[in-house]
């Protein structure tokens, strides 16, 4: 399937304004919501936790717009483009690290246990936007999912904003630099990370388009457009 994305700069000092959801859900949409929300917790139970997200109204290079909600309802927008036709456009707002060691970019094949994009490779680390300040969180999830500490990050620049228009999912996008080796961040992920990802590969920038076409249906959709508004591949 062929998947709508569209990507644009980001200025490095972004800013990110919470406003008020632009009107409230019907009770239809809450419960067809929590229907959905049900039926996933009875399949993965203590894998979901129902956490607050921040989602997308309208951005520019330098901020980004958004309202308060929460995980729940970004599973169901997986699920339902628009929830009922009567309820605020669901456009969850995350945060993905393309994180550049000396011997390349480090991914991340996400767990099979995992409710959203299971299976898939994606730049690690990478979650969702639960609080105004995009760096702080991208830095949080670095130490989470790879046991990485933030004061191994030498540089750390937003590069732009990529959405994928099917699933409503949009990232802030970081380019992430360390002089930590492949070897120590994969020792400090399977020493101290999380189990987000079954699996690390570090992929010499030369090799990321040929990595990119042998796991074409393995990799999130976004994942190339990612790497171009990093500038790391020239087409």
């Amino acid at each position: 399937m062929v998947r709508s994305i569209t990507w644009h700069t980001l200025s490095d000092q972004v800013f990110i304004k919470v406003m008020a959801p632009p009107e409230p859900f019907s009770p239809q949409a809450i419960e067809l919501v929590d229907g959905i929300w049900a039926e996933a917790k009875g399949l993965l139970h203590e894998a979901l936790f129902d956490g607050p997200i921040l989602s997308l109204i309208q951005s520019s290079p330098s901020c980004l717009t958004v309202w308060p909600s929460s995980y729940r309802f970004a599973l169901a927008r997986l699920q339902l483009r628009e929830l009922l036709g009567t309820a605020p456009v669901v456009r969850p707002l995350g945060v993905t690290g393309l994180l550049l060691c000396p011997q390349g970019l480090v991914l991340g094949r996400r767990s099979a246990t995992l409710a959203i994009a299971a299976g898939l490779w994606e730049p690690a680390p990478a979650g969702g936007l639960d609080r105004p300040d995009p760096a702080a969180v991208v830095l949080c999830e670095l130490q989470e999912e790879l046991g990485l500490a933030p004061d191994r990050i030498e540089t750390i620049i937003a590069c732009g904003l990529v959405e994928d228009l099917d699933s409503g999912i949009a990232d802030i996008v970081f380019k992430l630099t360390t002089k930590a080796s492949a070897a120590e961040i994969l020792a400090a992920k399977f020493g101290n990370g999380c189990a987000e990802y079954d699996e690390l590969a570090v992929v010499a920038l030369d090799d990321i388009p040929d990595f990119l076409a042998r796991h074409s249906n393995k990799t999130l959709p976004s994942l190339p457009f990612m790497i171009k508004a990093a500038g790391l591949v020239s087409k």
